[in-house]
């Protein structure tokens, strides 16, 4: 395969790192929170560098970044109700149990037993 680049073979290199990394080809989209111009930035090189590259290797954006970032955002929001439920369950729990202890001891003290 040939790259149509200005850039260095060492660049490139580096480049097509970070796109393994982090464009999925077969989705032609990008992972949560990266883009051409993320790895631009964290490598030091022009944008369309990294666009071209992807392009001619990986190729075009199929998915919009803005439906990976919500997509994202819901990930996210169901990781927390994952963890505000485990929280509620314990919770929840531990009150029956406590329902459950001071009924026994009710049922005890109605029946005329020492607690």
């Amino acid at each position: 395969m040939t790259i149509k680049s200005q850039s260095s073979a060492s660049e490139q290199r580096k480049i097509f790192n970070a796109l393994e990394t982090h464009f999925d080809e077969e989705k032609g989209a990008y992972a949560k929170g990266q883009s051409d111009q993320t790895i631009a930035t964290h490598l030091n090189v022009p944008r369309k560098t990294v666009a071209t590259l992807r392009e001619d290797a990986f190729g075009p954006i199929k998915v919009d970044p803005s439906v990976i970032l919500l997509e994202g955002r819901i990930d996210d929001a169901l990781a927390s109700l994952g963890k505000a439920e485990t929280r509620w369950q314990e919770a929840l729990d531990k009150l029956t149990a406590e329902i459950s202890t001071v009924s026994d001891k009710i049922t005890k003290l109605k029946e005329g037993k020492a607690l």
